[in-house]
């Protein structure tokens, strides 16, 4: 407990300062941007005090793009290829042969992960969340959301993702790295009746026992009066009626034991569990591990008293962050709005100061001598208008003058303009990022300088980026603790929209995250859809058949592009008749592959003639004795060979009439089949028309 207590007083007087000016970056983002002694002043002197807020737009131009470019978590499971295991000491004294966890099947349990993952999303309203989230970045350089369970709407539990205000948070002082991903703990103080404390934690006996906390963002007492506090705690939330409760959340570095199981998983134990099952752990003679890991925990602070103490069961704090722009010698954060706060108050003070210089300007007023006119008031009354007649004494146009008007400062409008310009131009926010660009540019040029204005921006989007990794391990944490039990998930999947049972053996497995890249143009879905519309007449020009996954990207209705899938994938189907076809063209080409070794046989035995001829004639100069028998041989050979020769060709004949009546027979046959396909494909395009890719470019 004084651990703690100490923590959340080192990091509330680290925090204090920058706590100020977040504060004064929400007001700034709101439109209250002159402060209240500033404004007091205005006021008595009768000036207005105008304010023109720039910078909202800046900020909402921002967080647009962001909606623009949601970036998706998808989970890949890890697998050995290799059955080398030396280098592994878990598997020593394992058996020759013991199976290697992942298994194979894993690649669709991921798919069934990703698409838990996604069904949790659409229910929590995550995006929406995470875009809360950043835009609490953009303004004071920190965001917050936190992960947890709520039974409130449905009895078996749902995962809930919820932003959390930046002013109730406390981090770790010590925490360096971006998202405070080193931090060593983090708390959020909320303020709750005494009735919804007793609700949540019946247990306590007295909500009211002291707080560390006031209305006045300071220590309830200073360490120079700490003695005035020693039994007698401040009361100062039982007067304003509210308790502040403290979600305070850390970790430690405890002894667990790793050890593998007989069928490959890796298994962790903690001390307590280790001890219980020793004994059985020895009987399977496996090797045992023990290191140190950190153990997440969760406590609640109720005053002076901790109110609940649970173990998170992740390898995360449950509370995510991102960071903007880091002050090193301070170890804070800081957003735009930080950057464009001068040249906002320059530009309010400029522009009320011309408006106060005209508003006391003289704007034809009267130096009047007495004897100059018998009425005064009439003269005050006739003088501005400009069909009146005024009636004078005489020498009274020597007693009256007309004031001279002020000169107008020379410069102070150029003042304005560029306290204007800067509110955009200090934090790199360009015109043509927030669509206020008053010039004629080509498009190349309008898209070139967009893309130039997000890469200035490119710290925030790669923050929010390394907030979904870690988000994701938590989120799928959750998934495989809390809600695999079976129940029924919406699946998006080739066949369309279907419900699937969730259950924890299918996304227990070891997974890597992997997270789209930080976008890099106002809305990357619709560049890489015309990139893809680019390469689609080369690819269909090449063969190469078109994905269905393309229409993902498709700036089209949701419900169409699973209309327009489903269609593909009817039409992908085999048809019998094609098939069929298919079959005919087979047993053609077979008959074509007969026929040509019929030809070869042919030309052979006519070769082997004409050998045979040849060598009847070299044996005729060897021995004349034996010319006519090399005669009758000869001419045998030639009689025998003309005739398996003509005998070869009648058949190959044959093969051609065959052949050559079969085509015919097919043509006619597809002839018929694709004019009724024609005539029923016309039919309804003409019924329903569908767009093709084309008309989509």
């Amino acid at each position: 407990m004084h651990e703690i207590t100490e923590n959340l007083r080192k990091g509330r007087a680290h925090w204090s300062a920058w706590r100020e000016d977040a504060r004064e970056d929400y007001d700034f983002y709101a439109g209250v941007q002159w402060s209240q002694e500033d404004a007091s002043k205005l006021e008595s002197e009768g000036r207005p005090p105008v304010v023109f807020n720039r910078i909202v737009r800046t900020i909402n131009a921002v967080a647009g793009v962001e909606v623009q470019n949601r970036q998706e978590v998808k989970y890949y499971p890890r697998r050995v290829e290799s059955d080398d295991t030396q280098t592994n000491p878990l598997q020593q004294g394992v058996p020759q042969g013991a199976p290697q966890a992942p298994k194979p099947s894993e690649a669709g349990y991921a798919d069934l992960l990703n698409e838990a993952a996604q069904w949790v999303r659409d229910e929590n309203n995550s995006e929406d969340e995470e875009s809360e989230m950043f835009v609490d970045t953009l303004i004071c350089g920190m965001g917050f959301t936190e992960t947890r369970m709520d039974y409130d709407d449905d009895p078996q539990g749902m995962i809930v993702k919820h932003r959390i205000d930046p002013l109730t948070m406390y981090v770790d002082p010590d925490s360096t790295k971006r998202n405070f991903e080193d931090a060593k703990w983090m708390a959020c103080v909320r303020e709750f009746s005494k009735k919804e404390v007793k609700d949540m934690f019946p247990d306590i006996g007295n909500v009211t026992a002291g707080t560390f906390w006031n209305d006045n963002d300071m220590l309830v007492h200073d360490q120079t009066d700490e003695w005035k506090y020693v039994n007698d705690y401040s009361d100062q939330m039982v007067k304003v009626g509210k308790i502040y409760v403290v979600q305070y959340q850390y970790w430690r570095k405890e002894d667990v034991f790793v050890t593998l199981s007989q069928d490959g998983n890796i298994v962790t134990f903690n001390a307590a569990q280790y001890r219980s099952g020793k004994k059985m752990i020895d009987a399977m003679a496996v090797k045992v591990i023990k290191i140190k890991k950190r153990i997440f925990k969760q406590c609640f602070l109720v005053g002076t008293s901790v109110a609940d103490k649970i173990d998170l069961g992740c390898d995360h704090f449950t509370f995510r962050a991102t960071t903007g722009l880091r002050d090193r010698n301070r170890n804070t954060y800081f957003g735009l709005v930080q950057l464009m706060k001068d040249p906002q108050r320059w530009a309010n003070k400029w522009l009320s100061q011309i408006q106060h210089i005209l508003n006391t300007n003289s704007k034809g007023g009267l130096m009047v001598e007495d004897g100059a006119v018998d009425d005064i008031r009439e003269l005050e009354q006739d003088w501005t208008s400009p069909d009146s007649v005024i009636k004078l004494l005489p020498g009274g146009l020597q007693k009256i003058k007309q004031k001279e008007s002020i000169a107008y400062p020379d410069g102070i409008d150029r003042l304005l303009n560029y306290a204007i310009t800067a509110i955009n131009d200090i934090p790199g926010v360009n015109l043509e990022l927030i669509g206020m660009a008053g010039r004629d540019q080509p498009i190349g040029l309008e898209m070139t300088r967009k893309d130039a204005g997000i890469t200035v921006l490119a710290t925030f989007f790669d923050s929010l980026r390394r907030y979904r990794k870690m988000d994701g391990r938590v989120l799928a944490y959750f998934i495989r603790e809390y809600i695999a039990d079976g129940r029924l998930i919406r699946i998006v999947g080739e066949k369309g929209i279907e419900y699937l049972p969730l259950m924890k053996s299918k996304v227990a497995f070891q997974y890597d995250i992997v997270v789209d890249e930080s976008p890099t143009s106002p809305n990357s879905k619709e560049r890489t859809f015309a990139v893809l519309l680019k390469i689609l007449p080369m690819a269909l020009e090449a063969g190469i058949p078109v994905p269905k996954e393309l229409l993902d990207y498709a700036p089209l209705p949701f419900d169409f592009v699973q209309k327009w899938k489903n269609e593909i994938e009817e039409q992908s189907q085999p048809d019998p008749q094609q098939m069929e076809i298919q079959q005919k063209m087979q047993e053609i080409g077979q008959m074509l592959a007969q026929l040509e070794v019929a030809q070869k046989e042919a030309d052979i035995q006519k070769t082997q003639s004409e050998v045979a001829k040849n060598m009847a004639s070299a044996e005729k100069d060897h021995a004349v004795g034996q010319e006519q028998e090399a005669l009758a041989m000869q001419k045998f050979g030639i009689i025998d060979g003309n005739h398996q020769l003509k005998q070869k060709e009648s058949q190959a004949n044959q093969y051609r009439k065959d052949l050559e009546l079969a085509m015919n027979q097919l043509r006619k046959l597809l002839e018929v089949r694709l004019t009724a396909k024609i005539r029923l494909a016309s039919a309804k395009q003409k019924a329903t028309p569908t767009p093709s890719l084309m008309e989509i470019q």
